[in-house]
């Protein structure tokens, strides 16, 4: 139990972190049809902004499921890679997927595009259709 105690911990730790974060933080009120929403919860009183709302959101997840890909890791190297090249491998592999997964949201959320300047956009390049009278 030892060897996977500290894995399973992460998990624990990662999965607890998601549940307050999206239900105490965040608690988004979803409009499906549009695939819209806003937040409800503490995020709105502390005056956290949406977008760093959605990416703390957006990371956990990707964290949970990295503690979980950590678990299947450690089985499998507690079982059939502990004298093979995996035994080297997997600490940077394991470094480089917590990085990724902390940081691979941040891109779109910098470049997230100016809602006037997009509908003004999209007005222009709209067409009409033509109307044609088949009766």
């Amino acid at each position: 139990m030892n060897s996977v105690k500290w894995t399973m911990f992460n998990l624990h730790f990662w999965s607890v972190m998601m549940d307050v974060g999206f239900s105490v933080f965040t608690c988004p009120f979803m409009i499906l049809p549009a695939l819209a929403g806003f937040p409800m919860g503490l995020d709105v009183l502390l005056g956290i902004p949406i977008v760093v709302a959605v990416y703390m959101i957006m990371t956990l997840f990707l964290a949970v499921g990295m503690a979980i890909v950590s678990i299947f890791e450690n089985r499998y190297h507690l079982l059939f890679g502990i004298d093979t090249w995996w035994h080297y491998a997997r600490y940077p592999f394991l470094i480089l997927n917590y990085i990724l997964s902390l940081t691979c949201f941040i891109p779109p959320l910098l470049h997230v595009p100016d809602q006037k300047q997009a509908i003004v956009i999209l007005q222009k390049a709209s067409f009409k259709p033509q109307r044609k009278n088949y009766f």
